[in-house]
């Protein structure tokens, strides 16, 4: 500009002169400054954002260079100069390692690239592999790959070891930047990583696939052959599959050797890093291309089996058991042409088979069949092998029977017989013979047939011998006819000597059995003259002698039959029979009988078994009266003579059984001998049965029955002393502790009461018996003390139960404060009732603790003084009743329990049930002065019903009840105003008018509101003479019903559900009346039918719900009822409704009367919810007193509630 100014001949300040000397050197530091700016701005545009973070430290190291000119050096300093110059050096520096670091950049990506592009999977175009050649070509190529990807790896740390240089003397304030660098330079390495296997995956999925256009070409050569009778591949189908699940395993375990770049340069990291391996073995892609590969495996896997179906066809020529099937085949019998087809059929296999490619395609496996093919056509060679040997066999083995059979059977026809015997057996022989000629003829065929098969298919190999044997076969047939026709004719010369000698056989036969039968009868064991041996051996002889004469009749008539003669039975040796089987079981009986006399005689009479010898008399003595009426013809003295002896035993048994009466004492045997005046010893060995015989007891039998009879029933009344004695020795009262307080309660004293009934029938028996007398004085003590044990422990139970139930009311402080002087009584009573319960406890057993001197009369003062104080309490709680009258309708325990919690209001909430229709409870909170009070009740629909003015719960329990009664009535009241006047507002909506109010005001304005349409209804009706209103008015009715159902089919809440469903009650029957007022042509208020029905009407007068029906008058009740389920009215319903508030009107009760579950107590229910009053059921029985009956018609009278004594003719007619 000075320049410019010269030029212009202006002259310049001289100042600016000294400036303009120094110009050229000013330009040239502002063009190396400007130079070093430059360079400055070059390297910091040359890095991203991320990569300045990296070089944070260097770019602060140039900016501590650079910082002098920008603060301290001006344009004049000397040392402007070395500074530029020491600057653009620093620079220089820096942007060659950035040039570095950019370029080392580029060359890890180039190499991950390489990475990429080098596949550790190349399958060369070959043919087919073996399975084995295949994995190891693949094998060796991931080898060399590996090497390849090792070096590419090391070339990439490499290039990393030059950036590292670069930064590393600012390392350590650059860590996590470093490791971020490196992170990213990871991630791409492992990415290369991956795209490697999966491009290798890819690749072997595309061989395995093919290209799109053409199938794959064959990869994997696959044989198969027959092993162990089964089709099999070699490689077997698992070991393909198992190398195919390999694929992605291999390829991860080339991975193994290359460690992280992190681990590489020793890197710290919060959560280290898994291997590269282990990352691309859970690639999902890889894994996918892994599946696929699996997938199209098993699919080539598929079309292999699906191949072997072309065998199906064949597989019994292999899995066929030979030996097994050559058996059954033998078993079977073929025929020559069976044999012909069957070879013939496996010759047809072979030729099949043949015919058949040896190697075929599936997918990328080529099949290779050949070994296959031969070791199918092996075993069609050897099953023809075996069918023709089988029938080589067959023919030799008939050929050889048929020369075997003629030639034994024809020497076995010419051998004469020598006995009957023989002649029977050779006649059975030869006729055998005649009946096979006509079947081994039919043999010959049948062998010429199957020698003509042999010769088809064996040919040459048949030995010489098997065929003039079988050439021979003929002429060897012929010998043996004339064999059998020689035989015949020596039989008939046989037969004819056999016939002859048995006819005189039979002959002497009957002479010999009239004999024996004769001798039987003339020297048989008849009479009593035997012993009952030596007759059974007599009989046992001659059994054995018609057993003989028995078995040679059955030979001679076995004999004669040969030759049609029928030899007839004997009837001497079938009498003889009879006869002698009777007379053994005579002689049996007898014996039996001798040997049971001969022990009861000789042993000791109290080892004898009175059972067994009744047992044995009895049984002997029957059979021997049945055998005297089986035998009345036959004069046997031996029969008659056994039963008098066995009866006349019998006779005994009664004195014997007596005699061994265990009851039997030494007094008893001592009137034994004054009775038979004879002298013994009844323990003696010696006394025996027969002693007893010789004594003539039996003359005695009846007073010694007498005598049995007397010990017997004193024993009884003996062993029932010692069992009642025992019983009570042992007999322990159940005392438990009570609430650890000292008390003791008794507790199962049933069975001790059943115990003392049945003792005390016991001792009463005994005392009406004439046999109590040595006993007496024992059995009146019993009576005595069982009597007291009873009236004890009935007084303890009395005295226990007014205990447990006076200790549970004057445990409450409340009761105590009002009854002073009673709760001093109890405490005594308590104190004494202490020491009586731990006596009996510590004394454990019934008998002594029950026999303390006067405990029974402590017991029942006792008794009497809780009955006082009960009454007393009776009284107290009657003045409440007076007070709040609902409590009458609830037990004392209930009302104590109500009491006793008066500043409880919480507590008092499971008593609102029982004492108001349905507030099943009060809602209750706090107020600003910090007072208990109810503002609400909840019905057990869980509606709930705010109060008018919120009920202070506090002072006495009664009083704050009738309080909440009140409100309860006020809060209904005025409710029903509101909700009246909201249902005007709402006449066409009243679907969703009744939602918002409590059910049982919604039922009763409703009602009120139909009472109102009705009568004005009929006064227009009236008017203008015509019913046409209430045909309007029915509609509208009908409308309403309409818009109800709609509601109830929509979603509505449990509790709105309800309301609705008990108001279309109610309008049902609204709408039925109205019909009916129709039908009846009814036009008038006064009319009958319209007065006939319940009517609500809220007068203006009194500003209150009325009730009319017929003549009656009610004000409506407000008891709180909720939403109770409402009965469907029926004509029956009404009629029973105008009876009722009649009776009610008259000042009467009501008695509906009708079969079980017909609605009695239902409709008088129905009629209260009706007019809003409270109803007490109350389910009579006999044990309704007249006290109870009392104490509940003074609550009836005090609330105005309605009573329904359900099934009261059950109560006691002195009661009502």
């Amino acid at each position: 500009e000075a320049k410019l100014w010269q030029h212009m001949d202006f002259r310049v300040p001289a100042h600016i002169d000294i400036v303009m000397e120094k110009y050229p050197q000013l330009m040239l530091l502002f063009r190396s400054v400007e130079a070093v700016m430059m360079d400055y701005n070059r390297i910091i545009s040359a890095l991203s954002d991320q990569e300045r973070m990296l070089f944070r430290e260097l770019l602060k190291l140039c900016n501590r260079k650079i910082m002098p000119g920008l603060t301290k050096l001006t344009w004049i300093t000397d040392m402007a100069d070395v500074y530029v110059s020491d600057c653009s050096n620093h620079l220089e520096c820096l942007q060659k390692f950035v040039d570095d670091y950019k370029n080392c950049n580029v060359e890890v990506v180039k190499l991950c690239e390489k990475i990429c592009d080098t596949p550790l999977i190349d399958i060369p175009l070959h043919d087919p592999f073996m399975l084995k050649e295949l994995i190891q070509v693949m094998a060796d190529y991931r080898y060399s790959t590996t090497k390849q990807l090792v070096e590419y790896y090391n070339q990439i740390f490499k290039y990393l070891i030059v950036v590292y240089e670069g930064f590393e003397s600012n390392m350590p304030a650059m860590k996590t930047h470093w490791l971020l660098y490196v992170e990213k330079m990871d991630k791409l390495v492992e990415e290369a990583f991956r795209l490697c296997v999966k491009c290798s995956l890819q690749s072997l999925l595309d061989h395995l696939v093919g290209d799109g256009t053409a199938g794959p070409t064959p990869l994997i050569v696959v044989a198969t052959f027959l092993k162990n009778n089964k089709i099999v591949f070699s490689p077997t189908l698992e070991q393909i599959f198992a190398m195919s699940k390999n694929i992605l395993p291999e390829l991860v375990v080339c991975l193994k050797p290359f460690p992280r770049l992190m681990d590489k340069f020793h890197l710290h990291q919060k959560i280290k890093k898994v291997p590269y391996a282990i990352i691309i073995d859970a690639d999902s892609e890889c894994r996918k291309l892994q599946a696929e590969i699996e997938k199209e495996v098993e699919l080539a896997m598929g079309e292999l089996r699906q191949c072997l179906k072309q065998w199906e066809p064949l597989r019994e020529i292999w899995e066929t058991d030979r030996d097994l099937f050559m058996a059954r085949y033998e078993k079977a019998h073929p025929s020559a042409e069976a044999f012909n087809n069957d070879i013939g059929k496996y010759e047809q296999f072979g030729m099949q088979i043949n015919q058949m490619d040896s190697e075929t395609h599936a997918r990328f496996f080529m099949i290779n069949s050949q070994f296959l093919k031969e070791d199918v056509m092996g075993h069609c060679d050897q099953w023809q092998s075996r069918l023709c040997q089988l029938l080589f066999n067959i023919v030799c083995d008939q050929i050889e029977s048929m020369y075997k059979y003629t030639i034994e059977n024809g020497k076995r026809v010419n051998i004469a017989p020598k006995t009957l015997k023989e002649m029977v057996e050779f006649v059975e022989y030869h006729n055998q013979m005649k009946q096979e000629v006509p079947v081994k003829e039919a043999e010959f065929p049948l062998i010429t047939d199957a020698m003509y098969v042999v010769w088809q298919y064996i040919g040459d190999a048949v030995p010489p011998l098997m065929q003039t044997r079988h050439e021979g076969l003929p002429e060897q047939w012929k010998k043996y006819l004339k064999n059998l026709d020689d035989a015949e004719e020596m039989l008939g010369i046989s037969q004819e000597h056999f016939r002859t000698g048995l006819l005189e056989e039979a002959e002497t036969f009957k002479i010999d059995a009239a004999e024996l039968n004769e001798k039987f009868l003339l020297n048989g064991p008849f009479t009593s003259d035997f012993t009952s041996e030596g007759a059974l051996k007599m009989l046992a002889e001659l059994k054995a002698q018609l057993e003989a004469m028995y078995a040679k009749e059955k030979q001679l008539t076995e004999d004669l039959s040969v030759f049609n003669i029928a030899m007839p039975p004997n009837y001497e040796l079938r009498r003889l029979e009879k006869n002698l089987n009777w007379l053994i079981l005579v002689w049996e009986l007898t014996y039996e009988w001798d040997m049971a006399w001969q022990g009861y005689k000789t042993g000791v009479f109290w080892d004898i078994k009175t059972e067994d010898m009744e047992i044995t008399a009895q049984t002997l003595y029957k059979r021997f009266t049945n055998l005297v009426k089986d035998l009345r013809d036959k004069n046997w003295e031996i029969v008659e003579h056994s039963r008098r002896r066995v009866d006349a035993f019998r006779r005994v048994l009664p004195l014997i059984t007596d005699l061994k009466n265990p009851a039997m004492r030494k007094r008893h045997w001592d009137r034994v001998r004054v009775a038979i005046n004879r002298d013994f010893d009844e323990n003696s060995p010696e006394f025996t049965l027969e002693l007893i015989i010789g004594m003539n007891m039996q003359d005695h039998a009846d007073a010694i029955k007498e005598i049995s009879i007397a010990a017997s029933a004193e024993l009884n009344i003996e062993n029932g002393l010692k069992a009642i004695r025992e019983t009570w020795q042992k007999m322990v009262l159940d005392m438990v502790s009570h609430k650890d307080r000292g008390v003791y309660r008794l507790k199962g004293v049933d069975d001790i009461f059943s115990t003392l009934e049945e003792n005390q029938v016991l001792l009463s028996a005994m005392k009406s018996t004439r046999y109590v007398q040595p006993f007496l004085q024992e059995v009146d003590y019993w009576e005595k003390a069982l009597s007291l044990i009873m009236e004890v422990l009935e007084g303890v139970l009395n005295v226990q139960r007014q205990y447990l139930y006076l200790e549970n009311i004057f445990t409450g402080e409340d009761i105590r404060k009002q009854m002073p002087q009673e709760t001093n009584e109890f405490d005594g009573l308590t104190d004494r009732w202490i020491v009586i319960t731990s006596r009996m406890h510590q004394d454990g057993l019934a008998l002594s603790a029950t026999h303390h001197p006067g405990l029974l009369e402590i017991l029942s003062k006792m008794f009497e003084k809780m009955e006082s104080i009960q009454r007393a309490l009776e009284q107290y709680l009657e003045t409440k009743r007076h007070i709040f009258p609902r409590f009458y309708f609830i037990s004392n325990d209930a009302l104590l329990e109500i009491l006793g919690n008066s500043k409880k209001p919480e507590l008092v909430q499971p008593h609102f049930k029982n004492l108001f229709d349905n507030v099943n409870k009060v809602i209750m909170g706090k107020n600003a002065q910090g007072r208990l009070e109810g503002t609400a009740m909840q019905s057990a629909e869980n509606e709930v019903v705010e109060f008018s003015n919120p009920v202070l719960l506090e002072g006495p329990v009664e009083l704050w009840l009738c309080i909440l009664e009140d409100v309860m009535r006020v809060t209904l009241r005025n409710l029903l105003k509101v909700v009246r006047l909201a249902l005007k507002k709402n006449l066409n909506d009243r679907d969703k008018w009744f939602k918002e109010w409590p059910g049982q005001m919604g039922i009763t304005s409703s009602q009120i509101q139909w009472t109102v349409d009705c009568s004005r209804t009929l006064r227009i009706c009236k008017i203008v003479e015509n019913k046409s209103a209430l045909k309007k008015l029915k509609k509208k009715q009908n409308a309403f019903l309409s818009k109800y159902s709609d509601a109830i089919r929509s979603n509505l809440a449990p509790l709105q559900r309800l309301k609705v469903v008990q108001l279309v009650t109610i309008e049902i029957h609204a709408r039925d009346v109205i019909e009916k007022l129709y039908k009846m042509n009814c036009t008038d208020v006064t009319a009958f039918e319209w007065l006939s029905q319940l009517r609500f009407y809220w007068q203006q007068e009194i500003d209150d719900c009325i009730v009319r029906q017929t003549n009656t008058y009610f004000t409506y009740g407000y008891e709180y009822l909720g939403n109770p389920n409402r009965l469907v009215v029926t004509p029956l319903t009404d009629r029973c409704f105008i009876t009722l508030t009649t009776a009610l009107h008259l000042h009467r009760g009501g008695s509906p009367k009708g079969p079980a579950g017909t609605g009695k107590t239902e409709s008088v229910k129905d009629l209260a919810k009706a007019l809003g009053y409270y109803v007490i059921v109350i389910n009579c029985s006999e044990g309704l007193d007249y006290k109870s009956m009392g104490r509940t018609f003074s609550g009836y009278a005090q609330t105005g509630a309605w009573g329904c004594f359900d099934e009261f003719n059950r109560i006691n007619i002195e009661v009502l």
